[in-house]
Formats: structure tokens, C-alpha cells, sequence
């Protein structure tokens, strides 16, 4: 980042890492701090993803917090979502990414229920214990008055993100139909997806706006919380209501060299795993809700309305 920012290598940075909470030395944070801050006076955009384990209460048993850098005053904090996608590619919904998982259990060889509920991750999200609000968040509700992420969103979930397809090596378990190189397809998610999701889009908003003659949009925040008080419909408000509690049911064929009379009661005689993922999970202090909320931030960019509104913003 401290060679991007002196050599203005970039106008838009992405970066798909982060530390679980703000538990860190000040010696740590102050310098990166700065370095993201003179990024931010150069007119480099960065962002970063918000984390993958919600607010960190049910996966790494802390308070809730957000991660850093993400919660960063000076980044844009990009949280994750879970994308209902229609015929035609039209748009159906979403809501915040918060999974639960259930595997059918058997009984006898016989499916018989669903078991206990797990908590797989979730877009992060929740307060800051070291920045205060900034001035961008003044017009939304932040928790306990301290910075909040995330600011906006993409979608993340890996049961909606993106399908990847490569040919591999297999040289352990070869292929079906035998040979070990064959064609491969898996899901790619989190908020790893979701900040150069963004940051794309953000790049399509600087191509719109050097057309007009103007400059790049730099830290977008200003930008990004204006857009969401004019509520003119660049941005699409996740409520969690659109999709929650729509079931993904994932039949999972990676232990299908089981013996066929193995005890696990999750296995299948045919030796596939069943497993079903609840979307829009509650159960974590971060919530979606109507506006800004600290689960998906101002909501996500609503197609040319975002980039137009975008594109025409000049700092007050």
C-alpha cells in the first residue's frame, strides 16, 4: 500500500484480507493507519472486505467487533450478501449473508431429520471499539456512536457468489471415468468476492466520470452515504426479508469411497452427504434492516441509477 500511495499507482485498491477483530497493538495500527489515510488524500480508493464470520460472536467467541482494517474510517468497507438471481438474469432479492447449516441425519439407513443448526459465516459487520463515527456516517444509525461497517455491499455468500470451473489434477482420487485430469467446477464466495466485486463497479463510476471531463472518485465513502440520503434508488435497500430463509440443499458427493454399510449416521447408504443451508440467519447481533444497517451497510449498488449518481457527485 506505501508503494501504490507513493507512486499513485492505482486509483482504486482492493484488498481481500483482514485481522479477526481490533485486538492489536497501536504500535500496528497507527502506521497502516496512515498509510491508508495518505492513500486517502491522493484520491485512492481502497476497500476492503468486511470478513467472513459475521460479527465474530459465534465463530471466534468475541464481543461483537468489526475486523481492521476494515473498520478503518478511512476505507470503504465492503460486507456481503446473499443474491437471488431470476430467469433472464433478473433480480429477485437478497439479503445479509449469514448462513446456517444442517445435515440430514439417518436413522437405519433412512432419512430421518435435520440436524443440529451450525453457523457457517457471514458477511462481517457491527461497531468499531477504537474509531468514532466518522462524519459520513452522521446521517445513519451506528452502533454506540462508533464507526460501523460495513459502509456497502455485493453479494458474498459462497452458495450465491460465483461458480468457478477449471481442469485439474486429481492424482489421489482421479476422475470419474478414470484418468487424474478432468474438468472441475466449485464455489467461490465471501467478502473476498465481494470488495473487487465492488471495486469494479467503482472502476466502471471513474470511466463514466472521466468521460464528463471529471476526476476520479477517490475515497468513496462521501460519495457512497450521499447517494444513500438522496433515496433516489442507487442502491438497493437488503432488508433480509426478500430471500431469508430460503434452504439450499447441497448434496455433497466427496465421500463417495465410503463403504456403503459405514455407521456415520450423516452418510447415506449410498455414502453422500445431504446438507441444507438456511440464508438470512438471525441469530448473531448484526442485523439487516430497512436503511442502513450494520450488516450490509447503505445496502448494495442498483445498476446505471448507482453509477450515474456516482459519477455526478462533486464534494460539497
Amino acid at each position: 500500500m506505501n508503494h501504490v500511495d507513493d507512486r499513485h499507482l492505482a486509483n482504486i485498491v482492493t484488498n481481500s484480507y483482514g485481522f479477526t477483530g481490533e485486538a492489536l497493538p497501536p504500535g500496528f495500527i497507527k502506521p497502516v493507519e496512515q498509510t491508508i489515510e495518505q492513500g486517502a488524500v491522493e484520491g485512492i480508493g481502497i476497500y476492503f472486505s468486511s470478513g467472513d464470520s459475521g460479527d465474530n460472536s459465534l465463530l471466534s467467541g468475541i464481543a461483537p467487533t468489526a475486523d481492521w482494517p476494515a473498520s478503518s474510517p478511512f476505507v470503504t468497507s465492503v460486507g456481503g450478501t446473499s443474491l437471488g438471481v431470476g430467469s433472464g438474469n433478473s433480480y429477485v432479492g437478497e439479503t445479509g449473508w449469514s448462513t446456517l447449516r444442517q445435515r440430514l441425519v439417518y436413522v437405519d439407513g433412512t432419512p430421518d431429520h435435520w440436524g443440529a443448526g451450525v453457523f457457517t459465516g457471514g458477511g462481517g459487520g457491527g461497531p468499531s471499539h477504537i474509531f468514532p463515527a466518522p462524519w459520513y456516517q452522521s446521517g445513519v444509525d451506528t452502533d454506540n456512536g462508533m464507526r460501523t461497517t460495513p459502509d456497502i455491499s455485493m453479494v458474498g455468500d459462497p452458495n450465491t457468489g460465483f461458480l468457478v470451473g477449471q481442469t485439474q489434477f486429481f492424482p489421489d482420487r482421479g476422475c470419474p471415468g478414470g484418468g487424474t485430469v478432468c474438468y472441475g467446477e466449485f464455489r467461490l464466495g465471501g467478502t473476498s468476492l465481494s470488495s473487487p466485486l465492488l471495486a469494479g463497479v467503482m472502476a466502471l463510476v471513474d470511466q463514466q466520470r472521466a468521460n464528463h471531463g471529471m476526476a476520479p472518485l477517490g475515497f468513496a465513502n462521501p460519495a457512497i452515504y450521499a447517494a444513500y440520503g438522496q433515496n433516489n434508488g442507487a442502491l438497493h435497500d437488503v432488508e433480509g426479508t426478500t430471500i431469508g430463509g430460503y434452504h439450499w440443499v447441497i448434496r455433497n458427493d466427496f465421500f463417495n469411497t465410503l463403504n456403503a454399510n459405514d455407521t456415520d449416521p450423516l452418510i447415506a447408504p449410498n455414502g453422500i452427504i445431504t446438507s441444507r443451508r438456511t440464508l438470512g440467519y438471525s441469530g448473531q447481533f448484526i442485523q439487516t434492516g430497512p436503511g442502513y444497517d450494520d450488516m450490509t451497510g447503505v445496502g448494495t449498488p442498483n445498476g446505471s441509477s448507482f453509477l450515474n449518481t456516482l459519477a455526478n457527485f462533486t464534494s460539497p
